[in-house]
Formats: structure tokens, C-alpha cells, sequence
């Protein structure tokens, strides 16, 4: 066995142990996604930690940059068998103009990429369409926000299940991202383990990809629940595609 394999099964093991404590959060104040968007949303993983990622290709998949920029072993987690297992990743494109010191200092900053899947993902996974909306969100639009991990912050029990919650657009910067509120009076939207999720708007009847997950705050001290960011999908429009012919894959098959 190699050491990117004893370091993946190693983050499969504690991904899977119902007591393992991990520094991570996920979805707040939201429910168990829509079944359809199993589809969609998967958990990248590596002896780092988790993330979620949006399955774009057979072997393509979008997640946030800060999930996969350090050097390690990193692959899809699949659940839904006897046992989970993993898809190693063999390639990543980060968008050039994405720094770790944009995500540590909240610099708002095209935080994305593209990773490629040594093998085509299992069946039960399809690529989502891509909103064809140019830009950046209006404020006021209506975004879904999908991803794994914990409903209760600092409940490391609660993870391991895809949940959506409802959020707004509140602010549009400069750059590739928007912050999304809450819609209502109560904490709610995105915390760590949901980076690289889902951020989901309806066209044509048809959920279509928005934007991906980049960060959260939270009041009081608290990693989430007052605030999420995200990466347009409307602004890498010019990268994404030259992204997936760097690794080989295409696009929406």
C-alpha cells in the first residue's frame, strides 16, 4: 500500500467513526436536502480534513481552493454502499488569481477548483447544470446553499448528511464572490465542511449551479450562521472551461 493510500484510508477512517472530533462544521439552521441533489454534491477528502464538492463532469468535480492547495493524498468520499469508499483525486486547477492569504484574511478572491477523479465517479453521480446567468448575482436573488457536515455546530455527531438551507444575496464585490444573510431572524447558512458545496438557483424548473461555497462567520464568537460567501459561477466562466481541458475532462459529461 502506498502512502497516499494509508494517508487516504486514514481520513476515511475518521470521516466514518461516529465519535471522531473534527474541527469542521456544515449547514446551519437548514434541513436534509432535496433527495435529487445527491446527484450533484459529494465529500472531497485528505488527511487535511473535508470538504464538500459539486460533481461538473464524470471525473470532474468543483470545490473551493482552499480544500485541496496544500500538498497530500485527496479523494471522493462515496457513501451509500455497506462501506463508504473513496475516489482518488489525480489532478487539481486552482484559479490563478486565488491565494490561501485571500481565504485567511476573508480577502474576497476567486477561491475555486477543478479536480479530476483518477476514475469516472460512480453512476449514482451526475454533473449539474451550470446557471447560464453572466456575473455576479443581483442583490436580492435567492440562493440555496448545499453542503455535508454538521447541523449543530460543535456537535461533531451531526455531520455526514447532505443539508440545504435558504439564503439572500446581500453584497456583491468587486471580485468573483457575493455574501450571502439569512433570510429569516435566526442563524443561518454555511460553515467550514460546506466550503466547496452547492450554491444552487432555479432555471427552468432545474436546479442550476450558482456559485460554490467559499466561507462563513457567525456572531458571538461562532464559525457560522451570520453570513456565507460565495464564488460565482458566472465569473470562472472565462476560466472553467480551460480549467477542464488542463486536466483532460469535459465539461457536463
Amino acid at each position: 500500500m502506498t502512502a497516499k493510500q494509508l494517508a487516504l484510508g486514514a481520513a476515511l477512517a475518521a470521516l466514518i467513526t461516529p465519535a471522531a472530533v473534527m474541527p469542521v462544521q456544515a449547514i446551519v439552521g437548514g434541513a436534509p436536502a432535496d433527495p435529487a441533489l445527491k446527484a450533484h454534491l459529494v465529500e472531497v477528502v485528505s488527511n487535511h480534513g473535508a470538504c464538500s464538492g459539486v460533481v461538473v463532469g464524470r471525473n470532474l468535480v468543483l470545490t473551493a481552493g482552499h480544500c485541496v492547495d496544500q500538498p497530500g493524498a485527496y479523494a471522493v468520499l462515496v457513501r451509500g454502499g455497506a462501506t463508504p469508499t473513496v475516489v482518488e483525486i489525480d489532478g487539481a486547477a486552482i484559479h490563478p488569481a486565488w491565494t490561501r492569504a485571500h481565504y485567511q484574511q476573508r480577502k474576497p478572491s476567486p477561491d475555486v477548483a477543478l479536480v479530476r477523479t483518477r476514475s469516472p465517479l460512480p453512476a449514482q453521480f451526475r454533473p449539474i447544470a451550470l446557471s447560464s446567468a453572466p456575473g455576479l448575482p443581483a442583490v436580492g436573488t435567492p440562493i440555496t446553499l448545499a453542503g455535508f457536515g454538521l447541523s449543530e455546530e460543535g456537535n461533531p455527531r451531526s455531520g455526514g448528511v447532505l443539508r440545504q438551507v435558504p439564503t439572500t444575496v446581500l453584497l456583491r464585490y468587486v471580485t468573483a464572490q457575493v455574501k450571502l444573510a439569512p433570510t429569516g431572524s435566526k442563524p443561518a447558512g454555511a460553515c467550514d465542511l460546506d466550503s466547496g458545496g452547492a450554491a444552487l438557483t432555479s432555471e427552468n424548473g432545474r436546479p442550476a449551479l450558482a456559485g460554490i461555497i467559499a466561507w462563513s462567520a457567525g456572531d458571538g464568537g461562532r464559525n457560522c450562521g451570520a453570513a456565507s460567501a460565495i464564488t460565482a459561477t458566472g465569473a470562472m466562466a472565462d476560466w472553467l472551461p480551460g480549467a477542464a481541458k488542463k486536466l483532460g475532462g469535459r465539461l457536463g459529461e
